[in-house]
């Protein structure tokens, strides 16, 4: 008889699906899957009962988001909660429910009693770890995960996750898959990493396999935008915005404008916004060169909401106005409130025409880096390990170092890279300045300043203004996550205006491979449960938080992503798009400017 307890907080029959699932309705009436329903229900209460396993019961479809239903997805749950000691009460329980449905030949329908805040996902928590606890972390990542280096893993991630009965939450190394249903994580993978683990001390960190099938780019365009932030678009002719939704032309998917950057080239200067390059890539024509792509804003979907909602508004404003003006004309006297209803319908209607004669062109592309691995020298991965300890790789550590599982320095240093300039011109450009709206600090700040936190070592609180979630708040650390992509395109060459030098372009990067191992860095949001950054929000600055004392607002990431099952979002550091930006410009990055590392 096949148990799953591979978790303390959730036991079933047959094995279950890995955590996260969704939970879906019966296409069918409940007697098409449980014959006498309610003599057999009160059965199966009745065994809880007997557990003393208080909780909701259901029957229903457990399976991972995008699977078909099938059959054996067709599960009995029991939500309940779990504590130290329930984990034996609910093996017996899950025991006798298997047997009384195997005597009703109900083989096929699953057990799962689980705890309910399992069922509602388990979050991430603020973690803010040492020096030292960074640097171990760092230096032991790569032997963690040459223990799965070829199984199908798309992220690996040191946090802090919720547990249902342990607190504080536990260190975690949260590693998520799209073959987490193998039971070579299960039965081989997690017991190697445990043991290892256990010898450096470790024995309390939580080893957590989760299912994901990819990370999303976050530029998608059916999430709706922030409609104030919209709203402050449309009221700027003069320049663009910091945080406005962006796109290119005729496409259906939004993302955000970062910010601002300029070129120095000679004596000229050129202006530019920045964003993702997934953001304004043609995905029907993934090869289509840069120069092409007409970047808008606010982005094709947004302008369409903003036209519909304007032209509701004004419909509900003209209506009310002819309501309101039919009662004057019925009592015969003049009504304040009548000039005010007016008044307003009037300035949606001056709206609405002003919505629709914007000029949403921002300028065109003019080059980018898609997916691109970046190999940074300047940046150490390994300094817990001397460099007699990387001459002697595979060899006795008398710490108890497993350099064996090392790979090798060169591998190291690569990291994500996604980004695009497009041209603005130096009359409507983007401004660095933002009417920063965070909790007990609002204030006008320039964005015009980049720092590095790859280089340094701590816990940042940072912020980050986008185009779906607008200000949201969270912390990020020097400890890297590490992803790998399911597919990447080519990227193509894209010249520069012709005033720049063309020459000093450096011979393009190659693409990233399927499968090859990324660094960035994960953000954990403030707000429990959510995302820091949503979708629409991909190519956001994220800024140290100038609300927290003495911390100035500093760029130092590029959003681009988010990982659903874990709720953390992905940041490129600042400094590596800069430094990437001048390689393949051959020009000067004069804005933003350095500053002193955080």
């Amino acid at each position: 008889m096949d148990i799953d307890h591979r978790l303390p907080y959730r036991i079933g029959s047959p094995v279950l699906p890995v955590l996260p699932v969704i939970t879906k309705f019966l296409p069918k009436s409940i007697d098409q899957y449980f014959p006498s329903y309610e003599a057999n229900w009160r059965e199966i209460e009745k065994i809880l009962h007997k557990s003393k396993i208080k909780g909701a019961l259901m029957l229903c479809l457990r399976l991972h988001e995008g699977d078909q239903p099938q059959e054996h997805h067709v599960t009995l749950v029991v939500v309940s909660t779990a504590n130290q000691h329930s984990q034996q009460v609910w093996l017996s329980a899950v025991l006798q429910l298997r047997m009384y449905l195997n005597d009703l030949k109900l083989q096929n329908l699953a057990v799962e009693i689980i705890d309910k805040c399992a069922t509602q996902g388990l979050h991430m928590t603020i973690w803010r770890p040492d020096n030292t606890t960074i640097n171990f972390w760092n230096s032991k990542l790569p032997a963690v995960i040459a223990h799965f280096e070829e199984r199908d893993w798309v992220s690996v991630d040191v946090q802090r996750r919720e547990h249902p009965f342990l607190r504080p939450s536990p260190v975690s190394i949260v590693i998520c898959a799209r073959d987490a249903d193998n039971p070579v994580w299960w039965n081989t993978i997690l017991p190697n990493i445990r043991s290892m683990l256990q010898q450096d001390g470790q024995d309390q960190v939580q080893i957590v396999i989760l299912f994901l099938n990819q990370l999303l780019y976050l530029d998608h365009g059916h999430t709706k935008p922030d409609m104030d932030l919209l709203k402050k678009t449309y009221n700027e002719a003069d320049k663009w915005l910091i945080g406005a939704s962006c796109s290119r032309s005729g496409s259906r998917s939004s993302g955000t404008l970062g910010g601002r950057v300029v070129l120095q080239d000679k004596d000229k200067k050129h202006y530019f916004g920045l964003t993702n390059w997934h953001v304004v890539q043609d995905k029907g024509e993934p090869d289509k060169p840069t120069q092409d792509i007409q970047v808008s804003i606010p982005s094709d979907q947004d302008h369409k909401l903003a036209c519909k909602e304007h032209k509701c508004r004004v419909k509900e404003a003209k209506k009310e106005y002819r309501m309101e003006r039919k009662k004057v004309e019925e009592r015969g006297i003049r009504s304040g409130r009548l000039d005010t209803i007016k008044c307003l319908f009037e300035m949606e209607n001056e709206q609405k025409a002003n919505i629709q004669v914007f000029e949403r062109t921002a300028g065109n592309g003019f080059t980018g880096a898609r997916n691109i691995a970046w190999k940074d020298t300047s940046i150490s991965d390994t300094k817990d390990y001397g460099e007699s300890d990387l001459k002697n790789l595979g060899k006795p550590d008398s710490r108890g170092l497993d350099k064996s599982n090392m790979r090798d320095p060169s591998d190291f240093k690569c990291w994500i890279i996604d980004w695009c300039l497009f041209e603005t011109g130096d009359k409507r450009t983007v401004s660095p300045k933002v009417a920063c709206q965070l909790k007990r600090y609002r204030a006008e700040i320039d964005l015009d300043e980049y720092g590095s936190i790859s280089r340094t070592v701590g816990v940042f609180d940072v912020a980050k203004l986008g185009r779906s979630s607008a200000w949201t708040q969270g912390t990020t650390s020097s400890i890297r996550s590490e992803i790998r992509l399911l597919d990447s395109a080519p990227m193509e060459e894209a010249p520069g205006p012709v005033q720049m030098k063309k020459s000093d372009f450096r011979e393009e990067p190659k693409d990233t491979p399927k499968g090859q191992t990324l660094f960035c860095y994960g953000i954990i949001s403030k707000n429990p449960g959510k995302e820091f950054l949503e979708s629409g929000d991909s190519g956001a600055f994220v800024i140290l938080d100038p609300s927290i004392r003495k911390q100035k607002p500093t760029v130092v990431g590029l959003g681009f992503s988010g990982n659903q099952a874990t709720n953390i979002s992905y940041m490129m550091p600042m400094d590596l798009v800069i430094k990437s930006i001048e390689e393949k410009t051959g020009c000067k990055v004069v804005e933003p400017t350095y500053c002193k590392d955080p």
